[in-house]
C-alpha cells in the first residue's frame, strides 16, 4: 500500500486519491504543491523584478516555502528559468561600468549560495568576474607580457597575440579577414593571408566592444572597423590601456612603456639602434629551423619583409620608420647569407 510522503495518507486500490510514483505524493497534495509553487516563483518574480534579489527578499521566500509546506530545492528546481534570467540581468547590471567592485562580488556568491544555478551558468559567472577583475588591473596599468611570435622592433613588448576575424567596415562589402592580431608598446598588428597592416597608438582614436567584437576608430582609413577575438573584455581593456599611454607619451614627450616607466639610458639606446646579439644566427633573424629548406626561408622571408616594407611603416613616427629599415636590413643580409 503506497503512503504519501507529504500527508502520510494509504492510497490503496478503493481510494478516492491516486498516488505518483514520481513525486511520492497522493494527487491531492501534488495538486496543493503546484498551487504552492505558482505562489513562489510569483513572488521570486515580483522580487527579481529590477534584477536584484536581496537578504530581506530571500528570507521572505523561505518563510512562504515554509509556510506552504513546500520544499524549498523543489521550488528552486521549478524556478531556474526565471534564476537563470536573475543571474544574466545581475551580470548585465554590474558590468555595464565595466567593474566588478567587491560588494557586487560578494552578492554574485550569495546568489550562488543560495539559488540552484546549473553549473555552466556557476563556471560562466566566475569567469566574468576573473575576467573583469583581471581587465581592472590592466586598466590601471598591469599590462600582462606575452611571448610573440611576431618579430619585435628593440625596445618594443608584446602585450597581446591571438586570432581575430578583422572586418573592414570601410568598404561597402564589409570582407572579413581572419587572421593574427598583436598589440605591442608600440602598434597594433594584424596579419592574414588576404591582408595585413600595422598601426602606431597615435592613429587608433577609440575603441569599444559590443559582445565579443571590438569597434576600433582609427584617424587613418587602414585597420578601421570590427575585430572579432577571443576574450573581448581583456583585450578591449589592453587596447585601451595603450591607446592612453600614447597620449601621455605625447603630452610628456616620454616613449609609451608599461606601467609608465621612463625609458632608462639603456632602453634609449636601444630604441635608437638594432640590437645586434652576437648570439643571433640568420636562422634566428628569419625564426626558422636550422634545417629548413629553401623554400620555408624563402616564405619566412617574405612575410617578415612584409611587416617592415617602407610602405607598411610609412604612417609610423619618424624613428619607427628608422627601426624598421634597420630591421629590414638585418632581414635582407640573413636571407642573403643563407641562400648564398
Amino acid at each position: 500500500m503506497a503512503h504519501c510522503a507529504r500527508c502520510g495518507t494509504n492510497v490503496h486500490p478503493f481510494s478516492f486519491r491516486s498516488f505518483s510514483k514520481i513525486t511520492g505524493r497522493c494527487n491531492k497534495c501534488d495538486s496543493e504543491i503546484e498551487q504552492a509553487v505558482i505562489r513562489f516563483i510569483d513572488a521570486f518574480r515580483d522580487f527579481a523584478a529590477d534584477g536584484v534579489l536581496t537578504r530581506a527578499e530571500w528570507k521572505q521566500l523561505e518563510e512562504l516555502a515554509a509556510s506552504e509546506n513546500l520544499n524549498l530545492n523543489e521550488a528552486l528546481h521549478y524556478a531556474s528559468p526565471d534564476i537563470t534570467e536573475l543571474v544574466r540581468k545581475g551580470i548585465e547590471i554590474a558590468t555595464h561600468d565595466n567593474v566588478i567592485t567587491a560588494n557586487e562580488e560578494k552578492y554574485f556568491n550569495f546568489l550562488l549560495s543560495i539559488l540552484t544555478v546549473p553549473e555552466f551558468l556557476v563556471d560562466e559567472v566566475r569567469s566574468t568576474i576573473n575576467e573583469y577583475k583581471t581587465a581592472q588591473e590592466i586598466r590601471k596599468g598591469n599590462l600582462p607580457t606575452v611571448q610573440s611570435s611576431l618579430h619585435l622592433w628593440p625596445g618594443e613588448i608584446c602585450h597581446l597575440e591571438g586570432p581575430a576575424i578583422y572586418i573592414n567596415t570601410d568598404t561597402k562589402t564589409y570582407p572579413r579577414r581572419s587572421g593574427q592580431l598583436w598589440a605591442t608598446s608600440m602598434r597594433l598588428v594584424f596579419v592574414s593571408p588576404q591582408r595585413d597592416f600595422d598601426v602606431d597608438w597615435r592613429r587608433v582614436k577609440t575603441v569599444g566592444r559590443d559582445g565579443n567584437t571590438l569597434v576600433l576608430e582609427m584617424s587613418i582609413k587602414k585597420g578601421n572597423g570590427l575585430y572579432v577575438v577571443d576574450r573581448p573584455i581583456i583585450v578591449e581593456a589592453i587596447i585601451s590601456r595603450l591607446i592612453a599611454l600614447s597620449r601621455m607619451s605625447q603630452s610628456t614627450g616620454v616613449p609609451p612603456k608599461d606601467k609608465q616607466k621612463k625609458q632608462t639610458g639603456s632602453d634609449a639606446g636601444a630604441a635608437g639602434s638594432v640590437n645586434h646579439d652576437k648570439s643571433k644566427t640568420p636562422y634566428d633573424i628569419l625564426d626558422v629551423p636550422q634545417n629548413a629548406d629553401a623554400g620555408t626561408i624563402r616564405i619566412a622571408y617574405r612575410q617578415m619583409a612584409k611587416l617592415y616594407h617602407p610602405d607598411k611603416v610609412a604612417s609610423l613616427a619618424p624613428e619607427f620608420r628608422e627601426l624598421a629599415e634597420l630591421r629590414m636590413k638585418e632581414i635582407n643580409a640573413a636571407y642573403e647569407e643563407l641562400l648564398r
